[in-house]
């Protein structure tokens, strides 16, 4: 991904995570409690694409929703939290992405 793409991502995500956090902050403490695995995985994938971002595939990324719809995506999988299991995660998520994109195409 270039450079201009990367700081493209990264200001959607800063948004989307910023919106996240105040519509979670805004909910009782006992229900951001039971929210903190939704949390830690949001926090984290903001973080790994935040770190990781410029080496990824551009297209295999979301058009909006980026960390929302990677959270579902992850949600799906057995992968754990983990920087390795994260690694393999976003090459698969995105190599799925880019192949739907193709198939659409067609």
């Amino acid at each position: 991904m270039t450079e201009n793409q990367y700081n493209k991502i990264v200001d959607k995500i800063i948004d989307e995570i910023n919106i996240f956090k105040d519509r979670k902050l805004s909910l009782r403490k006992d229900i951001i409690y039971d929210s903190f695995y939704e949390i830690h995985a949001h926090e984290e994938i903001y973080n790994y694409i935040r770190n990781y971002g410029i080496k990824m595939d551009y297209k295999g990324f979301p058009k909006k929703h980026i960390i929302e719809d990677f959270y579902e995506k992850f949600m799906k999988t057995d992968y754990s939290l983990t920087q390795r299991d994260l690694d393999d995660f976003f090459d698969y998520a995105i190599a799925e992405n880019i192949k739907k994109q193709q198939e659409s195409q067609m």
